[in-house]
């Protein structure tokens, strides 16, 4: 019987699976921070897995291998966790996934013949623990985040092309006339080396890997990685059409009050005396912004996280609509009420996106690992609502006023605030 290679001790070279201190993520703050990646393969192919993850750029990547002090935590009763719960764990935690196919093991089948011929197939393969985790953050991440690098050799194609079936069109011979698209598209990348060699040598090994080939495919998946943490994701978590409600819901409907505003002979006198007030005021105004504040955290921006500043004098709530339907509800600095300023400011902080705190309470329960799915959150519905805003428009000018969309953290509006307030 084979040995169980994920045994949760020490290894010969130095290597620890346990996290020293006992938690479930391991650099928790540099993993909300930067791109982070696990590197998954068999024992025998870790020397690979080190060798790439020494390539990474570590001030803008967090790589672990799967022997890097990443296994740990408890449940609360005190019981560990089983193998299987930690790599659903890492499904969460891990933005990017990189497997190793090398050929380390021996597979024949009594059932399975070779078309032509009456021989059975067999062949060297890729271990069946690197196939599962692979499938499982295929599932979880998707396959622009989900990355192959196979050894070039004819072994692993022969094991996807008599096993492996569903690589087949991917990496070995299409079926038919089977067309790659770019709509999904595996990320399998080939590494050059005597793998096999390698695994039959005795004694001194040398390495079973080309070196600068490796390096050169760690420089291109660098590229590759930062654009992909750039683009918009469509996850399982709801930071992405949280986004789109909050923009349809508010952000589209003020826009197009402003642009009717700005853009339109508006007969001010047919509205209510509040709306009539902040239209008559904004048309006077120079410059018009609207701030979307975004907390540090995303639990920060409770419905009622804007009342303090009301009840400061900071903020004042208005109601503006020159278009058809329910006006919109504003939060106007009073700063910019005055007739002297030129300028007025318009904020809002996007409650919507506490709901992802209750989906994450869903799908995790350590604390650590809903922290970083939050953070992961949070920055997935900024990068949608740029995308959003960058498509549909941000800026809308007439002859005297000039309206633009910008973010605004959360202490610089805190700071701008307690300035105001403490001149008054």
């Amino acid at each position: 019987m084979q040995k169980n290679s994920r045994t949760l001790d020490k290894f010969h070279d130095g290597d620890t699976l346990n996290s020293p201190e006992g938690r479930l993520v391991k650099n928790l703050r540099a993993k909300k921070q930067k791109p982070s990646i696990f590197i998954g393969c068999s024992s025998e192919a870790h020397h690979i897995a080190r060798e790439i993850q020494s390539f990474f750029n570590k001030s803008l990547f967090e790589v672990d291998t799967w022997k890097m002090s990443i296994f740990g935590g408890m449940h609360k009763d005190g019981t560990t966790l089983t193998i299987s719960e930690h790599l659903k764990n890492f499904t969460d935690i891990y933005d990017f996934a990189i497997f190793l196919f090398v050929p380390d093991e021996e597979i024949q089948t009594k059932t399975r013949i070779i078309a032509g011929t009456q021989k059975v197939a067999e062949s060297k393969g890729v271990k069946h623990n690197v196939i599962f985790e692979f499938g499982m953050f295929l599932g979880r991440l998707g396959a622009k985040r989900s990355i192959v690098l196979y050894h070039n050799g004819q072994e692993v194609r022969d094991f996807i092309e008599l096993f492996f079936t569903d690589l087949k069109d991917d990496i070995g011979s299409p079926i038919n006339d089977t067309k790659i698209t770019n709509s999904f598209k595996l990320e399998l990348y080939p590494f050059e080396g005597e793998y096999v060699d390698y695994i039959n040598a005795e004694g001194t090994k040398e390495h079973s890997f080309n070196n600068d080939n490796l390096k050169k495919i760690v420089t291109d998946l660098q590229k590759k990685i930062l654009k992909t943490q750039n683009e918009v994701d469509i996850s399982f978590l709801p930071s992405t059409s949280l986004a789109f409600g909050y923009y349809n819901n508010f952000i589209k409907r003020l826009y197009e009050a402003l642009k009717v505003l700005l853009k339109s002979n508006t007969d001010l006198k047919k509205l209510e005396t509040d709306n009539r007030d902040i239209s008559e005021l904004i048309l006077k105004k120079k410059e018009v912004i609207f701030y979307i504040i975004i907390p540090k955290k995303i639990s920060e921006a409770k419905y009622n996280s804007i009342d303090k500043f009301k009840d400061k004098g900071f903020l004042v709530d208005k109601s503006l609509g020159v278009q058809k339907g329910r006006p919109v509800t504003i939060y106007v600095g009073k700063n910019g009420l005055s007739q002297t300023s030129e300028k007025l400011e318009i904020y809002d902080f996007p409650t919507t996106i506490t709901s992802s705190i209750d989906a994450i309470k869903m799908v995790n329960k350590d604390k650590d690992i809903r922290e970083l799915l939050a953070e992961k959150e949070k920055r997935n519905f900024i990068k949608v609502m740029e995308s959003i805003l960058a498509k549909n428009g941000t800026k809308i000018k007439n002859k005297n006023t000039i309206f633009r969309i910008e973010f605004i953290d959360l202490a610089k509006f805190k700071r701008q605030a307690e300035i105001w307030v403490t001149k008054q």
